[in-house]
C-alpha cells in the first residue's frame, strides 16, 4: 500500500519514503549511477534510511532515489540523486529533486548539493557557489568535470533577510 505522503509522478510511479526492504535496490542504483553518487552499503543505507525518498513502479521496484540529510557542517545536503538507466530522461530525477526541495522548504532551510552536472540542478533553481566542493569520504574514479557546490535558497529565509 502506498502511503498518503506518496506522490504520483508518472502514471503508476510513486515517490515516497524509503523502507528497510528498499536498501538493496538503493545500493544497486547508487553503484550503477554516474560518478556523482557515492556508493553506500546496505548498513549505511539503513542508518540513513529516513533521509531517502524512493520512486517506485506499481510492482514496488525502486526506479530512483534521492536523499536529504543534515551533515556535520549543519547544512541540509541533497545527495544520492539517481535514476535507473531505463528511466533516465523521463523527468523522474527532476521529480525526486522537487520532492527534496519540498522537504527543505518544510524545514525552512537552504538545500545544498555537489555535482559534476551543475546544469541539471541550475535548471531547478540551484545556483553555483564560489566555494570548493566538500571532500568525499569515498574516492570516485578520476576524470570527468570537476565537482561543483550548488545551493537552492529557501524562499522563507530569503524573505527574512529583507
Amino acid at each position: 500500500m502506498i502511503s498518503l505522503a506518496a506522490c504520483l509522478v508518472r502514471p503508476n510511479v510513486h515517490i515516497g519514503p524509503a523502507y528497510p526492504k528498499d536498501a538493496p535496490a538503493i545500493a544497486r542504483l547508487l553503484a550503477a549511477s554516474s560518478n556523482d553518487c557515492v556508493p553506500l552499503s546496505e548498513g549505511e543505507l539503513l542508518a540513513r534510511l529516513g533521509e531517502f525518498e524512493v520512486a517506485r513502479s506499481p510492482a514496488g521496484q525502486a526506479l530512483g532515489c534521492a536523499a536529504v540529510g543534515e551533515r556535520a557542517d549543519g547544512r541540509a545536503w541533497l545527495s544520492s540523486v539517481c535514476v535507473d538507466q531505463r528511466w533516465r530522461g523521463t523527468g523522474l530525477g527532476r521529480q525526486l529533486v522537487q520532492r527534496a526541495l519540498e522537504r527543505s522548504r518544510a524545514a525552512e532551510t537552504d538545500l545544498y548539493c555537489v555535482s559534476r552536472s551543475p546544469a541539471f540542478f541550475e535548471a531547478l533553481g540551484f545556483e553555483l557557489l564560489d566555494e570548493p566542493a566538500p571532500t568525499l569520504r569515498v574516492a570516485r574514479p578520476a576524470g570527468g568535470p570537476p565537482r561543483r557546490t550548488l545551493v537552492r535558497r529557501c524562499p522563507f529565509l530569503a524573505a527574512l533577510a529583507c
